[in-house]
């Protein structure tokens, strides 16, 4: 009696789901990336979506599958962004100061941006020189704050809006949107970035320091 081959069906579309979707996500970078070339040459203003699109040699109907708008492109990396972020402070040790957390992992965010320095010194310097698209920004600032006042609350046994945690999120962003401003008005490299956020966060530390709401009084 023969014997019976089984052919794993379910391999080949699953293969090919994972292509789609990788090719998916290189054609969102690539769009992105092209983006704040241009920005960098031309302007925010100037560039349009369909100069966007046929740097990329697609169609301006295919940008917007994957942007809704040009202002999205600025920060088509936030979501990926801040997952890592709140997995780095998850990492933490659990004994370690909740500021202590915050400022490490925030300096191993600002260096995985180091090999994409060109590109990130252009939108530093779209959102810091455009009060429109600053304000755009407002929302992803929101979400940074948030995920710090969480970790802080966590560490703490607070509610992330009670004072301290959410006052411990919005300075921290304070001070790396200082930092931000000064790589754009001083000029930046890849190194001076990291240097300018962990010295603008170890000012901020000399202010309050690792005090906790029990321990400010």
């Amino acid at each position: 009696m023969p014997s019976t081959i089984v052919t794993p069906r379910a391999a080949a579309p699953d293969a090919e789901l994972g292509r789609r979707e990788r090719k998916k996500l290189a054609t969102r970078r690539a769009l992105a990336d092209a983006a704040l070339r241009l920005f960098g040459q031309q302007g925010f203003d100037a560039t349009t979506v369909e100069q966007i699109a046929d740097a990329v040699d697609v169609s301006a109907r295919t940008f917007h599958r994957y942007f809704e708008r040009k202002e999205d492109v600025l920060f088509a990396d936030h979501a990926e962004r801040i997952t890592k972020f709140r997995e780095l402070l998850a990492d933490r040790p659990a004994s370690e100061a909740p500021l202590r957390s915050v400022r490490l992992a925030l300096l191993v965010s600002t260096r995985e941006l180091e090999s994409r320095s060109d590109l990130e010194l252009i939108r530093a310097r779209l959102i810091t020189q455009s009060p429109a698209l600053r304000a755009y920004n407002l929302r992803y600032l929101d979400d940074w704050a948030r995920a710090i006042a969480e970790h802080v609350a966590q560490r703490s046994h607070l509610k992330p809006d009670d004072p301290w945690p959410s006052i411990a999120g919005r300075c921290i962003m304070a001070a790396i949107i200082d930092a931000r401003q000064r790589w754009v008005t001083e000029g930046g490299d890849r190194e001076r970035r990291v240097r300018l956020v962990r010295s603008s966060l170890d000012l901020l530390t000399r202010l309050g320091g690792d005090l906790g709401p029990e321990r400010s009084r």
